[in-house]
């Protein structure tokens, strides 16, 4: 995934129906026969579904306008136009469609399995043969098609994940993401280097959780202003994990407080990354069941420390 977009102002319209045609009879020896214009096609309608394989609106960023194909015109000899194809919209998990003019919730979708057809297609027009009755036998009129409908709507996608990793720069969220799960995030040794979530998915006995690490935060700086920017696709993670740099760690802990301040509720664990080799003392950092502290403090001992974390992580989604 090349960039996140979470984000996008889009023009949905459904397709015209095709018009009736206007025709009759004609043969080899029957000069003036009864009418025979078929029907015009249906226009294709709009409908939006879930695709899991998508992780962002990067898909839609680049068309402001989308239309359904409209119905073809009716035929001679009876015969109607062909329906015009439906426009299949696919959607992240977690996107919520709003009114651009007014603002209002249009639809939400949540589940995997939803599906929702927004907007109609026009109904065809109807041929003059429709129109044929006792006193006007040959009708040379029909219906016009009816024309599709046309939305402006706001397409809000928010990251729907089991498990968030928040923190500073460098503090090692992105090792920790690639031990965790088979993701394989950009680890530098520059701050930010995270621009945009990255997604991974852990895989524990016969469970399976997502795994989201968000860019990194301060109160000040570049920092804050990417984390301000994703901050709001907290409100779909179930558990959050701050992760903190020992050689940071008085500093970590005073960003963790405005984190608690309005997701202490989700906030389940501290993980501090300590495998740098020269550290002469560890601070004392304050556990307690509700938060506890897990140490990363060797290469050789990641494998354990890593199974107990996802024992809590398991834990901390069973009570949520």
């Amino acid at each position: 995934m090349s960039t996140f977009i979470d984000s996008v102002r889009i023009i949905l319209c459904s397709g015209n129906g095709g018009d009736g045609a206007v025709s009759f009879r004609r043969k080899r020896y029957y000069i003036s026969g009864p009418p025979d214009g078929g029907n015009g096609g249906s226009g294709g309608h709009v409908e939006i579904y879930v695709d899991e394989s998508k992780e962002s609106l990067s898909h839609l960023i680049t068309k402001r306008k989308l239309s359904a194909q409209n119905g073809e015109n009716g035929l001679r000899g009876g015969k109607d136009g062909r329906n015009g194809m439906s426009l299949l919209l696919p959607v992240p998990l977690g996107t919520v469609i709003r009114d651009a003019q007014t603002g209002s919730c249009v639809c939400k979708f949540l589940n995997k399995d939803d599906r929702k057809r927004l907007l109609k297609g026009g109904r065809g027009g109807k041929g003059n043969i429709h129109f044929k009755s006792s006193r006007n036998r040959s009708p040379r009129f029909s219906q016009s098609g009816m024309e599709g409908e046309c939305w402006e709507l706001i397409f809000d996608y928010f990251l729907q994940a089991d498990i968030a990793l928040v923190g500073l720069s460098n503090s090692g969220k992105s090792t920790l993401l690639r031990f965790l799960t088979t993701a394989h995030p950009a680890i530098t040794d520059y701050p930010y280097s995270t621009d945009y979530p990255a997604r991974g998915h852990l895989v524990h006995e016969w469970h399976s959780f997502s795994v989201v690490e968000f860019p990194a935060f301060s109160m000040k700086g570049t920092g804050f202003a990417f984390f301000q920017k994703y901050q709001n696709h907290l409100n779909g993670i179930s558990c959050i994990y701050y992760v903190c740099d020992v050689t940071k760690i008085e500093f970590s802990l005073q960003t963790l407080q405005y984190l608690l301040v309005n997701w202490r509720e989700k906030v389940c664990g501290i993980i501090v990354m300590a495998l740098q080799r020269n550290i002469r003392s560890t601070p004392n950092i304050p556990s307690s069941d509700k938060m506890p502290v897990f140490w990363i403090r060797n290469e050789k001992d990641v494998s354990v420390i890593l199974g107990q974390i996802t024992q809590q992580m398991m834990t901390c989604l069973q009570k949520v």
